[in-house]
């Protein structure tokens, strides 16, 4: 077992060089080539489920631009939503300057510009790996750029918020981990003595005190105070530990997103350039267990010391590490200015003894570290619309449907119900948008702000779009008038997931099951067939002829494109045939069939439809509404695409090719009675 990044590397070395050279990512002679594998290892393997083995070469080529490969040496795409997600890696087996860090970002971005520009222009092997995903100009925005080298510097504050750095400190923190999975939490720090406020800015908690059992009396005390952010710096440089996995100053081996570190550590750079003393105010502070905690006068200057022994900071990690690369930033630079404002800077601090009760230091942890980011949509999950909107579709019978109002709360064992029939409150709403009420744009465009309080219209639940997804009437309701006519039609009528039943919901997330499945079988087709036109230009003589497939190609890497981001169109557009075609006697699909392990062709089958028809006519229809343009993903950003689009699907949708496309799924698909 490797103990350190060194011994991976050569590990992976061995295992992979002498491969044939289609899979050549580790090559003959070239061992730095197997850094590259140990970075997809400690990074991705975990969470991505990759097995990093030769035997696995296959899976672990869809990620690893083998060289020569223009920059860049990993490429991973994540789909999360109707999103695509890519993080893009050059990795550097030396230690790296300021300024090649640079050039490395830049050799990356520049990569990514040419591809998007005409694919053929990068190398062969990073056009291979970047051409068997999604990724189009539409997902630029979800790109995290990482420069990941053997050194141990950062240089943070040069970066974009989408530059992250990653070094081999950072790489011996999670193999650590990874090989020593049972030693996290288990060391303290013996004894420090911090610096505070001014004298009595501080409070202590001391919940038994006045129990009349002397046993608990001095047990559980706390103490609320606020400590220089300087010295939580300085400490968290003494005890950055390598050799241990993690920093012993947090006791816990927590591997935080790395972007999300760069983030988080910009934002807090930018208080403490601007407003130090508003550190204070902005930020959650930190939250440490200690055995013991003294408060040390100085008359003086009128400050506090505090003392504490076998101690970690449970809560606050990003906070500190923030803290210190500020600092080693400052230096780097000599820029003593910085220094003196992180000087001013304050931390808020919860302060907790802990004496023998190991479970209750545990449960401390536990519970600080459980605690998300209140969110807008948190604040409506205890609303009785959203408590209403639960019941109504997952009681009362099949289709059973989940509906997730709250974050953390994982579905009912029973009863069951199928993939497809779990939904959070936020994305049925956006679904909601695009099926019901044939706005696709607004799907897309409203997720950010849909449960966003409108404190200036009166009358409404949060605000109006909410209003018109989520509002619960009563039978008895008394109509409420605002002398808005348009505005007391959204507050008395009920929201749309109200008015709509359980067998119209379950279509819905069944087609958006559909449509994931189609779009890859699509995105295969397209492929297969792009690879076959370039064959043909590359050996073409007749220029008209080799024209003429550049044509082609240019016409099908748009589909591809369009294909990736048509999402909500596609539901609109299935939803525009079924307000015109379905009958009250359609019934539902076979959920038994789909699902199960059958040789039965149904699965298969129905996806390839939907591909075929419902996938390709949205499509076919974008294509017409674009015209000449060719960024998919800005005219899909435009609110006026929402026009056009449903401009040209009401002009074909009342025809008769569409009501025999639909008429002829429900036949072929459809014939389970609905219970």
């Amino acid at each position: 077992m490797a103990e350190n990044v060194d011994e991976l590397v050569q590990e992976l070395y061995d295992k992979f060089r002498g491969l044939p050279n289609t899979n050549s990512i580790v090559r003959n002679s070239q061992p730095n080539d197997a850094y590259t594998v140990a970075i997809l290892k400690l990074l991705y393997s975990k969470d991505m489920n990759i097995d990093i083995e030769p035997s696995n070469i296959d899976q672990i080529c869809q990620y690893i631009v083998a060289p020569k490969d223009g920059g860049i040496d990993l490429f991973i795409e994540r789909e999360s939503g109707d999103e695509y997600y890519y993080d893009i890696i050059q990795a550097k087996y030396s230690e790296l300057d300021e300024n090649t860090i640079k050039t490395c970002f830049l050799e990356m971005k520049d990569a990514v510009k040419k591809y998007l520009k005409d694919a053929k222009s990068v190398a062969p092997n990073l056009q291979k790996v970047m051409g068997a995903t999604s990724f189009c100009n539409s997902y630029k925005k979800n790109i995290t750029y990482y420069v990941v080298h053997k050194g141990t510097t950062k240089y943070s504050r040069q970066w974009d918020d989408k530059d992250v750095v990653v070094t081999n400190s950072d790489l011996e923190v999670i193999l650590y981990s990874m090989n020593h999975p049972d030693v996290q939490g288990k060391e303290k720090v013996p004894y420090e003595e911090l610096g505070s406020d001014a004298y009595n800015n501080f409070m202590f908690y001391e919940p038994f005190a006045t129990s009349e059992d002397d046993s608990l009396k001095g047990k559980d005390r706390a103490l609320l105070c606020s400590i220089r952010g300087y010295d939580l710096a300085c400490l968290c440089e003494k005890y950055n530990s390598t050799s241990k996995g993690r920093n012993i100053l947090f006791g816990e081996n927590l591997r935080e997103s790395l972007a999300d570190r760069s983030k988080t550590y910009a934002d807090m750079a930018r208080t403490i350039d601007s407003e130090p003393e508003r550190f204070w105010h902005y930020n959650n502070g930190i939250t440490i267990i200690a055995e013991k905690i003294d408060l040390v006068h100085n008359p003086d200057t009128g400050a506090e010391s505090i003392q504490l022994t076998n101690f970690s900071i449970i809560n606050g990690a990003q906070t500190t590490s923030s803290l210190f690369s500020y600092l080693k930033d400052a230096r780097l630079s000599y820029d003593q200015d910085k220094v003196d404002c992180l000087g001013r800077v304050y931390v808020l601090a919860r302060l907790m003894e802990v004496t023998h009760d190991d479970k209750f230091g545990d449960n401390i942890a536990i519970y600080n570290n459980s605690q998300n980011a209140i969110t807008s949509r948190d604040m409506v999950s205890r609303n009785e619309e959203q408590r209403k909107l639960q019941n109504k579709y997952f009681l009362g019978g099949k289709p059973n449907i989940f509906i997730h109002i709250k974050r953390g709360v994982s579905k009912p064992s029973h009863p069951m119900i199928e993939k497809h029939q779990e939904v959070t409150n936020e994305e049925l709403a956006q679904l909601a948008f695009a099926a019901f009420m044939q706005e696709p744009f607004s799907a897309k465009n409203k997720k950010s702000s849909l449960f966003t309080k409108d404190s200036k219209t009166k009358g409404v639940l949060v605000n109006t779009d909410y209003q018109k997804i989520f509002n619960y009437v009563e039978q008895n309701h008394t109509p409420v008038s605002t002398g808005d006519t348009e505005l007391d039609a959204i507050i008395n009528n009920p929201g749309i997931l109200f008015t709509v039943d359980k067998y119209d919901v379950d279509e819905l997330l069944f087609v958006k099951f559909l449509y994931r499945a189609a779009r890859t079988q699509l995105k295969n087709f397209y492929e297969s067939r792009m690879e076959s036109l370039q064959a043909k230009i590359d050996v073409a003589t007749d220029v008209n002829v080799k024209k003429m497939n550049e044509n082609m190609l240019s016409q099908i890497q748009r589909n591809k494109e369009i294909n990736n981001t048509c999402f909500f169109y596609c539901i609109t557009l299935y939803f525009a045939e079924r307000n015109l075609y379905a009958e009250p006697t359609d019934g539902t699909f076979d959920y038994a069939k789909f699902y199960g392990n059958s040789s039965d062709s149904y699965k298969n089958d129905i996806i390839k439809y939907f591909a075929d028809n419902f996938l390709t006519e949205t499509i076919e229809i974008i294509n017409d509404c674009m015209g000449a343009e060719n960024n998919v993903g800005n005219w899909v950003r435009r609110a006026g695409s929402q026009t056009d689009f449903m401009g040209e699907l009401t002009k074909k949708v009342i025809g008769t090719k569409y009501s025999n496309m639909f008429r002829k799924f429900v036949s072929e698909y459809k014939y389970i009675p609905k219970v």
